[in-house]
């Protein structure tokens, strides 16, 4: 019985600490994952993965978090403050998330692969600008042998299809494959 009142308190102790409100607001631990993945809200975009203390899976975020820039290819570990916003517009959240310090970053290994699969094609999913090339926005490079502006031609047609992307280092991918 004395072991299960030590590990009770333990976890209460670890739970606290993890997550906390005051008048201010709730304090929350989360690990933001290194790679965003695609997701639906008013339109097709790029959603950070995040989960928080005590959680196995990665669930998708759809807002941002104040003060924070994320960075593909680095998982994070942060505090951020949460607050609930009074009367918030219609197809806005309810809560404001806003950092209160990054507690540790790691960087992906240069040559981690990141998979999508199922990616619908439209209007915006891969665009050509000044040659450049964006996937829902994020910027990335052309692998020699891949056939980029015929996947950007794909654009608004409803297929899906399959990508993969390679981490060159600096917040950098560069597309490998699609079929």
């Amino acid at each position: 019985m004395y072991r299960g009142i030590i590990s009770a308190a333990i976890i209460l102790t670890t739970l606290y600490g993890c997550s906390s409100e005051s008048s201010q607001g709730t304090e929350k631990l989360l690990t933001i994952d290194s790679h965003q993945s695609t997701c639906q809200g008013m339109f097709q975009q790029l959603c950070m993965r995040t989960k928080s203390v005590g959680n196995n899976e990665f669930e998708l975020f759809y807002g941002d978090i104040e003060g924070f820039t994320y960075s593909w290819g680095t998982l994070y570990e942060v505090k951020v403050k949460i607050t609930n916003i009074d009367n918030p517009p219609a197809d806005a959240s309810s809560q404001k998330e806003q950092l209160i310090e990054i507690l540790s970053s790691t960087e992906d290994q240069v040559g981690a692969s990141y998979e999508f699969n199922g990616v619908e094609m439209l209007s915006s999913t891969f665009t050509k600008t000044d040659g450049n090339y964006y996937f829902l926005g994020k910027s990335f490079e052309c692998a020699s042998g891949t056939d980029c502006d015929a996947l950007v031609a794909l654009n608004n047609s409803g297929g899906l299809v399959n990508v993969t992307f390679k981490y060159l280092g600096n917040a950098t991918i560069q597309l490998v494959s699609w079929s």
